[in-house]
């Protein structure tokens, strides 16, 4: 249901969404819900994939007629940044005239949980970033980052992320004692 640019869109977005991630889930509890089973509901239905289709939850670009939701954006990103972020890589797509690769249309908990991410990048659905730690690698590997941030905000907000990063990794929890 979407134009051509609209699929060209996707697939710039597709292509940047473990950077989008680090911006659109900010936080180190943004990750504990991008988890594929829950504690006892059984699917949690938060994304944990790098795919796009129809009115699929499981699928973290979920597009419908006129409009393309990114489904891994926490309650805690700056809309702003996060809006630059997918702004950006879905007109490099455009740019370039990517194409994205078929929609996923099943349950991709059901098709890929379990597999490692080399073997999910086999089957053409990488996995997105598991920690805030992860998040912030894939965002300091991408150069859309720092075209998006620029040089300055790029510095201080990967800096500020290892930080915030660090001191909950040293952190020692009751539930941990």
């Amino acid at each position: 249901g979407l134009s051509p640019l609209g699929y060209s869109f996707v697939a710039g977005m597709q292509r940047h969404l473990p950077a989008i991630t680090a911006v659109s889930a900010p936080t180190v509890n943004s990750y504990k819900r991008l988890i594929a089973r829950g504690s006892n509901s059984g699917f949690t239905w938060a994304p944990i994939f790098q795919s796009w289709g129809g009115n699929n939850r499981s699928n973290t670009l979920r597009c419908n007629p006129g409009r393309v939701e990114l489904r891994a954006a926490d309650s805690a990103c700056n809309p702003y940044l996060a809006f630059a972020m997918c702004i950006a890589a879905g007109l490099e797509g455009i740019e370039q005239n990517l194409q994205p690769p078929p929609p996923n249309e099943g349950n991709l908990f059901e098709r890929l949980d379990g597999l490692t991410p080399a073997q999910c990048e086999a089957a053409g659905m990488g996995r997105l970033p598991t920690t805030l730690n992860e998040a912030v690698d894939a965002f300091e590997a991408d150069p859309l980052s720092k075209q998006v941030f620029g040089d300055l905000m790029y510095d201080s907000w990967r800096d500020f992320k290892r930080a915030e990063w660090a001191e909950y990794h040293d952190y020692v929890s009751q539930w941990e004692m």
